[in-house]
């Protein structure tokens, strides 16, 4: 192996010699082989870090826990270096639940999530789980799934995942709580009235944290359109943000 990467290296200063001759500087065959050589080069570099990279990953997967699922299994492996956090969540919560809550993540979500992250996103979903469903969902088609969609999901649309359940639960007053909760446009309502809004400078606007916005009462459309949905789903009424239009949207009416 030292002897190949000797002998490229040798040949690379021998190239790059010529090219400092004034007498051959310029030249289109000397250019024409210094791109071949450097293809060549490229394309065996990229070669051994593929394979490398690939033998990481199998270290990751080999290192990890093995749970019988076969669907945890696959969501282990989607998460690479990130499996020992997985692997510690889905050890403490063995129940069917914990697995369901890793289902409606993305699998860069496997990859950045951390154990306690989800551990709290598991604990307030259950504490508004029967509430929700009684409530909101009562006679609807696929109820438990779509609890799970649109309250339990940790991830509402593009923002980075945090503990907002936590946090929202202890800002909001009694009185807030139950008058979201008899009425979720007022969610909405409340947001206009309280957060403010400035144009975006930039073609992607930042989204906020649901806390960040709440803490701060500033933020873009998409910040407070994900805090609304942020509120709905820690109160336990299902929410979302279209996946088409971005609209914040709350379940209602069984349709």
């Amino acid at each position: 192996m030292l002897d190949k990467l000797q002998a490229i290296s040798d040949r690379m200063e021998a190239i790059v010699s010529q090219m400092e001759d004034p007498a051959t500087y310029g030249d289109p065959d000397l250019l024409r082989r210094l791109t071949r050589e450097q293809k060549e080069i490229n394309r065996s570099r990229k070669q051994e870090a593929e394979q490398h990279r690939l033998e990481k990953l199998e270290g990751y997967w080999q290192d990890s826990c093995h749970p019988d699922d076969p669907k945890a299994r696959e969501i282990i492996k989607l998460s690479y270096g990130n499996a020992p956090e997985i692997c510690r969540f889905l050890e403490a919560h063995p129940k069917p639940e914990a697995l369901a809550l890793l289902s409606v993540l993305t699998s860069k979500d496997y990859r950045d999530i951390q154990a306690a992250l989800l551990e709290e996103h598991l604990a307030y979903g259950k504490k508004v789980r029967d509430f929700s469903l009684r409530t909101y969902l009562d006679g609807a088609k696929n109820a438990d799934e779509l609890f799970l969609q649109y309250v339990w999901n940790p991830r509402i649309r593009f923002e980075e995942i945090t503990p907002y359940r936590s946090y929202l639960t202890n800002a909001l007053s009694e009185g807030q709580k139950e008058e979201f909760r008899k009425d979720p446009e007022r969610v909405w309502s409340w947001i206009q009235e309280t957060v403010g809004y400035e144009e975006p400078r930039t073609y992607h606007p930042v989204i906020s944290s649901p806390a960040g916005v709440h803490q701060t009462c500033q933020g873009s459309l998409l910040s407070r359109k994900t805090l609304f949905v942020a509120i709905c789903r820690t109160l336990g009424i299902p929410a979302r943000l279209n996946p088409v239009t971005y609209e914040a949207e709350c379940y209602k009416e069984h349709t």
